[in-house]
């Protein structure tokens, strides 16, 4: 490490880097707007954008600026935030950015006063999100839709900034740089990074709440107190699935300096526990006030959680559910209480002997084990049922990984399928060696250690949300993708060190490299065609889903809309498409039209509401799409049901049920 200390700033250089950079990403854009049907560019233009900085990331002989470094990073994850914008001229993302901007446009009085019975009944606090997006139109003079297109990417660009932030402090400038670009270029955070939706926010203030808690220091405890205070009533107002993120990462924080604090008793751990346990506080105190406030009143707010649990336990009891969500939430106390049980017999062994950390986490996990058999059998349980129990779930966890790769090659590619394995071991093996790494400098750098346990808390939650239920995966994978991508970072910067010999550490350095443009190129191409351009030669046959209409302009529905607003007022209207967009929201509102959700309406259904109509999304830009096959047939429709076609445009078809 001190040679990349002591590496030398050299403005050509610099220069150089920025002109390869600038050329990939122009060439990046080029492919997108399919102006080349030249095979291998996007291949070609994602090595120009990447290769400079990773060299500068790996170079012991070379070094840039915080400045440069950052500009490498930025310009073509700028250019990769906004592209679906670029492509598609209009807000995109599935029906929730389309929902919000909806109930936007009807939230607010002319005198800028919110009307609450006008806001998600269960949502409980997507008002801050309406709030923000309004001062923001104030401010700039913009409408939403614009707003609602141009905000989140930036957002987004924010929190892969306030990434930087947060693992530069615990390591060092260039690991930080590492984990920003390989958080940056994930597929799951570019998709939910483009919608107009709670968890940007959220997780943006997550992550600098996360940053400055681990910036104060003993000169700046009382101002950084003071923003962390600010930034948390910033976050309760913003995303309530956030909200329970923060919620675990918090908890286990809190925990985790409380045992640093038993085993070092100085004055400095009492402060940060003081400290830990009052933000933990006014975190808990923000929220119950908050949801008391949207909800008007504790009695409302009640009814609300009442109507969620009454619905979480409705999902529990459903055959399809019950065991799933039975067993999750087992294995969540179980998880959580097993790694207590593993910190405090490793605190325990660790006083005694005085060991290094690796020895002493492998004898605390052998004696978890031993204590787990014989709670098992002195409870009576059979200990060959119980390990053939939790085989069997483990090999479906396992098999449900393999369908999910298997589904990627045949979506887009067998790059994509193979990539998706090795990404994986990237994930977990790095994160293995981070945990040791961190555990072994404790003493140096106690603050990674709290990183480190309060994230792994989420990170439980997050693998057994995945595997095990039927929400989506994707939301609390990028809050813990945070220490994931750290993880990967530390491992790839410092692997080469336990090699001794020059060829090897280059070897090893050249392998990283490898492993990172694999891990970018595969997220690049879960891209669809149209957004993302030419992917030959790794992909030469357009993906399956790659005519999802998610992130479409839609014109169609559009030109349906406006036909609508001007014939079919006070009538209701069955909405059998993939998604509802905000411009048919809008309208059906304004005019007093009804929409409702006619995806697998059977047309037995449809017979009893005489005098409705039926927008039918029969194709894309004139060609069939996923899942069509989930909407009403053409055909079906007219052999069940009399009724008269009034209007089409090839992609939608409406009909009024006489």
């Amino acid at each position: 490490m001190q040679k990349i200390q002591n590496a030398k700033t050299n403005p050509n250089h610099y220069l150089l880097s920025l002109l390869l950079t600038l050329v990939g990403t122009l060439l990046f854009l080029v492919n997108a707007r399919g102006l080349s049907g030249l095979s291998g560019l996007l291949l070609i233009s994602i090595l120009l954008m990447v290769t400079p900085t990773l060299f500068y990331i790996f170079s012991e002989r070379h070094s840039l600026s915080n400045a440069q470094s950052l500009s490498l990073l930025l310009i073509p994850l700028f250019v990769l935030q906004y592209i679906y914008y670029l492509q598609a001229g209009v807000p995109v993302g599935f029906t929730d950015p389309h929902r919000h901007i909806f109930t936007y446009w009807n939230l607010f009085t002319d005198t800028g006063k919110i009307l609450f019975e006008n806001v998600q009944s269960i949502s409980l606090n997507f008002v801050g999100l309406y709030v923000l997006f309004r001062f923001l139109s104030l401010v700039s003079g913009s409408d939403i839709v614009t707003l609602a297109g141009v905000i989140p990417p930036f957002l987004n660009i924010l929190i892969i900034l306030a990434v930087y932030l947060v693992v530069a402090r615990l390591h060092e400038q260039r690991t930080g740089l590492l984990a920003a670009m390989l958080y940056g270029w994930e597929n799951m955070v570019h998709i939910l990074g483009q919608e107009m939706r709670t968890q940007t926010m959220g997780v943006l203030l997550l992550f600098i709440i996360t940053a400055l808690l681990l910036i104060i220091n003993k000169k700046t405890t009382r101002s950084g107190v003071f923003g962390a205070v600010i930034l948390l009533a910033g976050l309760v107002t913003t995303s309530f699935v956030c909200n329970f993120y923060a919620l675990l990462v918090f908890s286990g924080a809190v925990v985790t300096v409380f045992i640093l604090f038993l085993c070092k008793r100085e004055i400095n751990w009492l402060v940060a526990n003081i400290i830990a346990a009052g933000l933990y506080l006014c975190f808990i105190v923000f929220c119950l006030c908050y949801l008391i406030y949207v909800s008007k009143g504790i009695e409302p707010l009640v009814a609300q959680f009442s109507r969620l649990i009454f619905y979480s336990i409705g999902q529990a009891a459903a055959p399809e559910y019950g065991t799933i969500i039975t067993l999750s939430i087992f294995l969540v106390i179980l998880g959580a209480a097993a790694l207590v049980g593993l910190g405090l017999l490793y605190l325990l062994i660790r006083a005694i002997t005085k060991w290094r950390a690796a020895v002493c986490v492998s004898i605390s996990a052998g004696l978890l084990l031993i204590l787990s058999i014989g709670v098992l059998y002195f409870a009576g349980l059979p200990v060959a049922e119980t390990v053939f129990k939790s085989h069997h779930y483990l090999d479906g966890m396992i098999s449900l990984a393999h369908a999910q790769a298997d589904r990627y090659a045949e979506i887009y590619s067998d790059f994509v399928g193979a990539a998706t394995y090795l990404i994986w071991g990237m994930l977990a093996i790095p994160y293995i060696y981070y945990v040791f790494a961190v555990l072994k400098g404790q003493e140096k750098n106690p603050r990674a250690v709290v990183f480190c346990a309060a994230y792994t808390v989420l990170l439980l939650f997050c693998m057994v949300n995945r595997l095990n239920s039927p929400l989506n995966p994707g939301r609390p994978f990028v809050a813990v993708l945070i220490m994931l991508v750290a993880a990967m970072a530390y491992f790839f910067i410092n692997i080469s060190a336990s090699v001794k010999f020059r060829p090897g550490k280059a070897a090893i350095k050249v392998t990283a490299v490898l492993l990172i443009l694999c891990f970018i190129t595969a997220n690049v191409m879960k891209k669809p065609d149209y957004i993302i351009g030419n992917k030959a030669p790794l992909q030469t046959v357009p993906g399956e889903e790659d005519l999802i209409s998610y992130w479409h302009r839609d014109d169609g529905q559009y030109l349906v809309s406006d036909f609508l607003g001007e014939t079919a007022q006070g009538r209701k209207v069955f909405a059998s498409t993939r998604m509802q967009r905000y411009p048919f929201l809008i309208m059906a509102h304004q005019n007093n039209i009804t929409p409702l959700n006619g995806i697998g309406v059977k047309p037995e259904y449809l017979k009893k509401h005489q005098g409705s109509l039926i927008l039918l999304q029969d194709k894309i830009y004139g060609e069939s799409f996923f899942q069509r096959d989930e909407l009403p047939d053409t055909i079906e429709l007219d052999q069940t049901i009399e009724m008269v076609r009034i209007y089409t445009n090839d992609d939608y078809l409406l009909y009024a049920v006489e």
